[in-house]
């Protein structure tokens, strides 16, 4: 599809022609030097996304990517260990706006073949009570797949089911201040916040524990996870006596039958 009618406008102090500037999050199969798109549309990882193309050094978006490609091999996402500081927790988990796919590739999800439309609407409200654009409301989407198979330990800890709260703590930042749920899936808890003071956890994102003590909520959670060990003198069992089977009679040879006198002859 040809880009026609395309105005330069301006991005970082220079002027660029607009499907340069604009094709990373509104089309597909950009090819900047004949000035044309392969579709309209682009998959969820190009956009919310943090990096650089790796087949343009300026880009900043998956030049040449086309839905069903290995997005790596047209992207680079930024990570704390590549520098981004600014982007990416210690732990690697995103902290800014549109990077949920960098959240998203170190999920158990992934690993799984849960993808982004497993749980939500393209670009749509969604559903009334969260406008959150997924498929079901809170953590009715997360118990749409899993089973709630007992709620003691770390379930015991709250009994109103909110998987969302502790596996999906709201710590990236788009126009406020912790705004947006992680999607790595995974609790963070108060000793993770301890080894590193910048990196946050599930429960102080909750406005009851937000000044608790940090380690006296990691004790306390230590002490709701443990099983308690088993009290009382454990009864003795006695394996059950064997009882030895009587030998099998021997079989004894049949006897000969008794030998007949012989009878003289008749004259």
């Amino acid at each position: 599809m040809k880009a026609s009618g395309v105005a330069k406008v301006r991005l970082m102090g220079l002027v660029v022609l607009g499907l340069e500037a604009c094709g990373g999050c509104h089309v597909t199969g950009v090819n900047l030097e004949k000035n044309n798109f392969v579709e309209p549309g682009v998959g969820c990882g190009s956009c919310h996304n943090r990096g650089k193309a790796t087949q343009h050094k300026e880009a900043e978006w998956a030049v040449g990517y086309e839905p069903g490609k290995a997005l790596e091999a047209y992207f680079k996402s930024v990570s704390f260990a590549g520098g981004a500081v600014k982007d990416v927790y210690a732990n690697e988990f995103s902290k800014g706006h549109h990077q949920q796919y960098i959240d998203w590739v170190q999920s158990k999800h992934s690993d799984e073949g849960v993808t982004c439309t497993s749980c939500h609407f393209v670009h749509q409200i969604g559903v009334p009570p969260t406008r959150s654009q997924t498929q079901a409301a809170g953590s009715k989407q997360c118990l749409s797949c899993h089973q709630v198979i007992n709620n003691n330990q770390a379930h015991s800890i709250h009994s109103f089911a909110n998987c969302v709260g502790c596996h999906m703590p709201k710590i990236a930042t788009s126009a406020l201040s912790g705004d947006l749920h992680s999607h790595v899936f995974v609790a963070l808890l108060p000793k993770d916040t301890l080894a590193n003071p910048v990196v946050p956890n599930s429960c102080q994102t909750c406005h009851k524990h937000k000044q608790q003590d940090l380690k006296q909520l990691q004790a306390v959670y230590d002490a709701l996870t443990v099983l308690p060990k088993p009290v009382g003198m454990p009864g003795k069992v006695e394996a059950p006596k064997t009882v030895e089977a009587a030998p099998a009679p021997k079989a004894e040879a049949p006897k000969e039958a008794p030998k007949q006198p012989a009878q003289a002859p008749k004259k």
